[in-house]
């Protein structure tokens, strides 16, 4: 069974996306939430060519874009040496209380070569952890985040 990524609704209406992605930027950012090689914790390891190639974008737009969605948007981390790209707020946008789902993206984390990346995606796994404790305390539902993250 392939896996199935969701992409929140809010993305669209978000102002740090609509107002400042362009439809290049939007294009690739959904690509980068929805392609095969994708882990549960939000990090693959992909080059720029086969991003290319699967998109169809050209090499030095997708260079251009993945730049300015790590530089400017602060969405993307990535890893030149090992070719690792990891989604920042992935682990707190798709949060889930199922323990399964906790022990998989632990070991996904785990298996991050870079470790600046795998330091990042452990933090943002924490975050994610207390703001969902936060949440069951305040009477939310459990696993409730208050707004889609890019």
């Amino acid at each position: 069974m392939g896996k199935h990524f969701t992409i929140d609704a809010d993305f669209w209406t978000n102002a740090a996306v609509a107002d400042s992605f362009s439809a290049e930027e939007k294009f690739l950012y959904l690509f980068l939430c929805t392609n095969k090689h994708l882990s549960m914790c939000g990090c693959c390891e992909i080059s720029t060519r086969t991003i290319a190639i699967e998109t169809g974008l050209e090499g030095y737009m997708v260079e251009r874009a993945l730049s300015r969605l790590q530089k400017e948007h602060g969405v993307v981390c990535r890893d030149e040496e090992t070719r690792e790209l990891l989604l920042v707020n992935w682990i707190m946008n798709n949060w889930n209380r199922s323990p399964k789902w906790r022990k998989r993206v632990t070991s996904d984390i785990s298996e991050i070569k870079s470790q600046r990346l795998r330091r990042v995606a452990n933090a943002q796994l924490l975050k994610a952890q207390e703001e969902s404790e936060q949440a069951e305390r305040a009477g939310l539902r459990p696993g409730f985040r208050t707004n889609f993250r890019p």
